[in-house]
C-alpha cells in the first residue's frame, strides 16, 4: 500500500512538472555583464549578446545623468507571446513591446519577431533602461507619468509616438487630453488609440519643458523631485503652476498645426482660419497702441507722444514667440 502511495506521489509530481513546464517554458539561459543579467529562452541566435553590449553601451551614455549604483539589473527577453503575457498579465495591448518593474530592476521585452512591424527593438530596451534609472535617481512619486515617460521616449530616441503630425491634428481637432486626466489616462487608457495620445502628449510636453528651462536647468528639476513634487518643482524654478505650463505648451502648438496644414495640404480650412486670426491679432495690436496714444494725449503730456516711447509696450504676436 506504502509503494502504491509512493508511486502515486512521484507520478503526480512528474505531471504537476509537466504541466507547469507547458504553461511556463523553462529559461535557464542567461548573460551576464558589468551590472546586468539577461534572461532568455534558448535559440541560435546573437540577439542575447546584442542585447546586452546596447545596454552596456547605453548605460555609460547614460551614467552622467542618471547614476545606476550596483544594484542588478534583469532583462526578460520573451520569444513567444505566453512568456511576455506571463510577466505582463492577461490585459497587455498589443501596443505594449515592453516595460519595466523600475524598483525592482527589472527589464520585460518582446524579442523582435514579436513586436509590431517597424519597432525598434534597442530603442525599447534603452527606454526601459531609462525607466529603471529614473527609479534609482528621484522619488518616481513626485514625478508625474508623463513626465517619466517623456524622458524615456526623449533620452532613449525610442519616438514611437512622436509624429509632430500626430500630436498637430490632436490639437487641430481639438482632441488633447486635460492635464488633470492624464494620469487617469495612463492608468485606465481606453484603447489603444487614447493610449497612443496619451504618449504622443508626453512626448510633446516633455520636449517643450527641456527646450524652455534648458538642459542644465531641467536635469536640476528632476533632482528637485527626490524630495518634492513636480508641481513645486516646477513652481520654484519657474514661477509657473501645472495649468500655466500646459497652457502656454497647448499656445505653442499652433506652429505645429500650421505647419501641417501647409505640409500636407489637410485642413485648408482651418489653415485660412489661422490666416484670418493673424490678421486680427495684428489690427488689435495696433488699435491698442492708438487706445494709448489717446491716453497720452488727454493726460496732458504736451500732447505727443514719440516711437521710442512705445519700444518694448507692445505685446508679441504669437509667431514672434519662443516655442
Amino acid at each position: 500500500m506504502h509503494m502504491l502511495i509512493d508511486r502515486l506521489t512521484v507520478l503526480l509530481s512528474v505531471g504537476v512538472f509537466l504541466a507547469l513546464s507547458a504553461i511556463t517554458p523553462l529559461r535557464a539561459d542567461t548573460l551576464e555583464g558589468g551590472i546586468f543579467v539577461v534572461v532568455y529562452t534558448p535559440a541560435n541566435d546573437e540577439l542575447p549578446r546584442r542585447t546586452l553590449r546596447e545596454l552596456e553601451k547605453s548605460l555609460a551614455k547614460y551614467e552622467p545623468l542618471l547614476p545606476s549604483g550596483s544594484e542588478s539589473i534583469r532583462v526578460e527577453i520573451c520569444r513567444t507571446a505566453r512568456e511576455f503575457q506571463r510577466f505582463a498579465g492577461g490585459g497587455a495591448m498589443a501596443s505594449i513591446q515592453g516595460f519595466a518593474r523600475s524598483e525592482e530592476g527589472v527589464i520585460v521585452v518582446k524579442a523582435p519577431n514579436l513586436m509590431r512591424s517597424g519597432t525598434d527593438y534597442f530603442g525599447v530596451v534603452r527606454h526601459e533602461l531609462l525607466h529603471v534609472l529614473l527609479a534609482r535617481n528621484t522619488n518616481l512619486g513626485n514625478v508625474p507619468r508623463w513626465l517619466n515617460e517623456g524622458i524615456a521616449m526623449t533620452v532613449s530616441g525610442e519616438n514611437r509616438w512622436s509624429s509632430a503630425l500626430h500630436i498637430g491634428r490632436m490639437y487641430a481637432e481639438g482632441s488633447l487630453i486635460e492635464y488633470a486626466k492624464l494620469p487617469f489616462v495612463f492608468a485606465a487608457p481606453g484603447g489603444e488609440t487614447e493610449f497612443g495620445r496619451a504618449y504622443s502628449q508626453s512626448l510633446s510636453m516633455t520636449k517643450f519643458l527641456r527646450h524652455r528651462l534648458g538642459e542644465a536647468v531641467f536635469w536640476e528639476l528632476l533632482k528637485d523631485m527626490e524630495s518634492q513634487p513636480f508641481e513645486r518643482a516646477l513652481a520654484e524654478r519657474t514661477g509657473l503652476t501645472t495649468a500655466e505650463f500646459y497652457e502656454a505648451w497647448k499656445g505653442s502648438l499652433w506652429k505645429i498645426a500650421l505647419s501641417n496644414s501647409v505640409l500636407t495640404g489637410f485642413g485648408v480650412f482651418q489653415f485660412g482660419a489661422i490666416l484670418v486670426i493673424i490678421v486680427y491679432l495684428r489690427k488689435r495690436r495696433r488699435g491698442k497702441r492708438i487706445l494709448r496714444q489717446w491716453k497720452a494725449e488727454e493726460e496732458g503730456d504736451d500732447g505727443y507722444i514719440f516711437a521710442w516711447e512705445l519700444e518694448g509696450n507692445e505685446e508679441p504676436e504669437p509667431w514672434e514667440e519662443n516655442p
